[in-house]
């Protein structure tokens, strides 16, 4: 899931957890942090509520603030489409479209990922 990281009790059913940031107006990979905000957490205990035994890949972009990059979410989308997600939820939206990240969802779709995004 692309979002504000997870839950410290969601720590069993997390395979692997990144964050994605800016560094110089290039997205890097960081360790991920706690999660501030909240919503990620959320929407890991939903998707573990539908199915228990899931195993998360939780790519972090959202830290303080709800506010993020086309970059840093197609990074994201990239690092999880490369360690094996089947299912990439995305609980955010653009004002616009940006070419960066429609060409990472490609990418995750040639690969057979499915995509679940916000309207």
């Amino acid at each position: 899931m692309v979002d504000s990281s997870h839950a410290a009790a969601q720590a069993p059913h997390v395979a692997a957890s990144a964050a994605f940031v800016l560094v110089g107006g290039e997205p890097c990979r960081v360790p991920a942090e706690p999660d501030r905000l909240g919503h990620g957490s959320r929407v890991g205990d939903s998707l573990l509520h539908c199915v228990p035994q899931a195993e998360l890949l939780v790519a972090q972009v959202f830290r303080e603030r709800l506010t993020t990059s086309a970059a840093q979410v197609a990074a994201a989308i990239d690092w999880l489409v490369d360690g094996g997600a089947r299912l990439i939820n995305l609980s955010l939206g653009l004002r616009e479209p940006r070419p960066v990240l429609a060409a990472a969802c490609a990418r995750a779709l040639a690969a057979g990922v499915v995509l679940c995004a916000s309207a």
